[in-house]
């Protein structure tokens, strides 16, 4: 049970890649149902091609509640994070 003055977040970690279909409807769907129960949503988009956030596509379909964060982990910024290794998978 949530008590007097406690919040509620999420973070939702994905990359603008087309996975599976449908990928900005399925996102819409996903932060309408967590804007609606959270007080704070945190997205963090990494390293999407082309370094255009899914957020970026979709933003217009969102309510504007104040309560959504953007993270972008670009393209460079993943490599660096990964220190260039071939090794690992940047998606």
């Amino acid at each position: 049970m949530i008590k007097t003055g406690e919040t509620i977040g999420a973070v939702v970690i994905s990359r603008n890649d087309g996975y599976g279909g449908d990928q900005p409807q399925k996102f819409v769907y996903c932060l309408h149902g967590l804007l609606a129960a959270c007080d704070e949503v945190i997205y963090v988009d990494w390293n999407s091609p082309g370094d255009i956030s899914l957020l970026d596509i979709v933003r217009p379909a969102l309510p504007l509640t104040g309560r959504l964060r953007h993270i972008q982990i670009t393209q460079r910024m993943a490599s660096e994070l990964t220190n260039h290794s071939l090794d690992v998978q940047l998606c």
